[in-house]
């Protein structure tokens, strides 16, 4: 998401507010304190939730890639959502 022709780095803090934007409320996406890590939830439609930690104090200015989360999940919280487990 960094632009490397004018020296502007995305941060993480950038890209949560950028989620929260196109998010239908604040309560679609939320981080947590979780001991040394922060939790990030992210609510989807059809009862969807993704839910990972990442390490704040190391991804400060940096932005958040795939590389830098621990323990992705992808939960489905009802039988509304017609996708199965295999999906």
């Amino acid at each position: 998401m960094g632009d490397k022709n004018n020296n502007t780095t995305t941060t993480i803090a950038d890209q949560l507010n950028f989620l929260r934007s196109i998010l239908h409320s604040d309560d679609h996406l939320q981080t947590l304190p979780s001991g040394d890590y922060q939790q990030l939830q992210i609510k989807l439609d059809y009862d969807i939730q993704i839910s990972c930690f990442f390490d704040l104090l190391n991804l400060l200015n940096k932005p958040l890639t795939i590389n830098h989360l621990n323990d992705l999940r992808i939960i489905k919280s009802s039988n509304k959502c017609p996708l199965d487990i295999g999906q």
